[in-house]
This record gives structure tokens, sequence and C-alpha cells, in this order.
């Protein structure tokens, strides 16, 4: 039996890219904004509110593409950031009170796997998920 695991490929590769330029335009909106309105005092700058927000348009801008793009695969890979950002400003604005967070995190991660079954979503996607997942954790975790 032959598997097609370019999708996993596209995946992983393209995840990781879309994660990574998302987190690189939040940091440039990040030091912007600080370096204009906030240079004499850096540590009054509101970090979890321009991370909520951020996440929030990551977020509404994937439900909003959903419609545009016809390839499964490609709304896959743009599943990975969106999801990815979303529970790294879940896991960071809890970062303190992880006994609050964790069953925020797991909420969210619930409803998104009820979406994804509503939708009958194939294998890929729930890797999506399973690769965001662990990349959140990889860089939001507490140490």
């Amino acid at each position: 039996m032959k598997r097609n695991l370019m999708p996993y490929v596209w995946i992983t590769v393209f995840g990781l890219f879309l994660v990574g330029l998302s987190w690189f335009i939040y940091v440039g909106i990040y030091f912007t904004i600080e370096t204009v309105w906030f240079q004499d005092n850096p540590q009054g700058f509101p970090a979890d509110t321009l991370r909520r927000v951020s996440a929030l348009t990551l977020l509404l801008l994937y439900v909003i593409t959903l419609n545009y793009y016809k390839k499964p695969v490609l709304k896959a890979v743009l599943l990975v950031p969106a999801t990815s950002m979303f529970m790294i400003t879940i896991i960071l604005s809890y970062y303190d009170r992880l006994f609050i967070g964790i069953p925020v995190l797991m909420i969210f991660v619930f409803v998104i796997i009820a979406i994804l079954y509503k939708l009958k979503a194939r294998n890929y996607d729930y890797y999506a998920l399973i690769y965001a997942i662990v990349l959140s954790l990889l860089y939001a975790w507490p140490r």
C-alpha cells in the first residue's frame, strides 16, 4: 500500500515557514510600536494585548480565507500558523497560572477537533492540528 506523503511534507515545511513569518511580523509590529510610542518606558508596552489581537486577527483571516481556497492541503497548511499562534497566546497569557491555562488550551483544542470532525476533515488536517500543538508547546511552554 503506497501512501501519498506529500501533503504531510507541505504541511510540515510551509506550516513552519508561515508560523515563523507570522512571528516575525508580530515582532516587527511589536518593536515598531515600542520604539515609536514607548521609547521612554519599554516595560509599559502592552505586549499581551498585541499578542491577543495578532492571534485573533490570524485566526479570523484563516476563517475568512477558508471559502476562497479549494485545495484542502492549502487549508491544512494555513491551519498551522493560525492555531499555533492562538495557542501560544493562550499559553503566554496564563504563563504563571497554568492551572487555568491548561483547561483553556484543552477546550480550544477540543473545539478545533470538533470543527474538523464536523467538516469531515482529512487525516492531514488532524496532522496539521497536532503539528501546530507541538510547535506551540515547544515555543511557549514554561521551562
